[in-house]
């Protein structure tokens, strides 16, 4: 009754038993593990037809941990992948430990092994990601600090998160200077009325175009045009980004910004920028 309890315990995990006879240097294993060899008849195989279905850059490293398991009846744990008759491949876990007599002399070699190729697979599906992501933020850092526009992100309480070389350069401040500080903060004269519009995009998933010009004579003021907008992920707003041009020509950048604006608003059908 003990044995078919472990043995339906066995098929419900798949695990498959294997014995490993040094004298013979003969592998018997049951009929898990020859499906998992993708054999049909084949009861007991020789060790070197074993070693023929682990993948070549595995090889080596399976040999010598049956070497220390069976010499220094280190525990035989491996990893490794191999290659069915069909030309298939599959990821195996193996758990197995010496058997000594009374000399203690290693006579055997058993355990246990199991299909863990969906577990590899979707690790490397998850590597694959991770890259492509990184590839991804790097194009796109690129993108954002070549911009001949500035640009700027903030999070939901409107601190900054991130900001492009040209939008640093018009602010007269590192990049770096800006992450984790206000509007307000960076820029008390008109920090307020900045406070205020991208609370207003936050909170309304509003686009809004916002004009504003420097202080001084006429002749040296200078125009810049900024459009803020919702930052979404799964419908939900997450930020707000914005997007500096310079839409004067004059090249003098005297006097102050003053607290001037024109600003229009309008709600799009659907945001103007999407994370997924």
């Amino acid at each position: 009754m003990l044995q078919q309890r472990l043995n339906l315990a066995l098929d419900a995990a798949g695990v498959g038993c294997w014995d490993y006879d040094l004298a013979t240097l003969r592998i018997a294993w049951d009929e898990r593990c020859r499906q998992l060899f993708g054999l049909v008849d084949e009861a007991e195989l020789s060790f070197e037809r074993f070693l023929a279905f682990v993948h070549p850059d595995d090889r080596g490293r399976v040999e010598a941990a049956v070497h220390a398991a069976t010499e220094r009846s280190v525990p035989y744990r491996e990893e490794y992948r191999i290659i069915r008759p069909d030309g298939s491949e599959r990821w195996v876990s193996v758990r197995g430990s010496a058997r000594v007599d009374e000399n203690n002399k290693s006579t055997r070699l058993v355990g246990v092994a199991v299909d863990v190729t969906a577990r590899h697979r979707e690790a490397q599906e998850r590597e694959s990601l991770s890259r492509e992501r990184e590839e991804a933020v790097a194009a796109l850092d690129t993108l954002l600090h070549q911009a001949p526009v500035g640009i700027g992100l903030w999070g939901r309480d409107l601190r900054y998160i991130r900001v492009n070389r040209m939008l640093a350069e018009m602010n007269g401040l590192p990049a770096a200077a800006h992450t984790g500080h206000t509007e307000k903060e960076l820029f008390p004269a008109t920090g307020d009325q900045v406070m205020e519009l991208l609370a207003k995009v936050r909170d309304t998933g509003e686009t809004i175009t916002h004009e504003v010009s420097s202080e001084g004579p006429e002749e040296n003021r200078r125009y810049r045009r900024v459009k803020y907008y919702p930052v979404l992920a799964r419908a939900r707003c997450i930020g707000v980004g914005g997007i500096t041009d310079e839409i004067t020509q004059r090249s003098n950048q005297s006097g102050s910004w003053s607290s001037h604006t024109r600003a229009s608003t309008s709600r799009a059908p659907r945001p103007s920028v999407s994370i997924a």
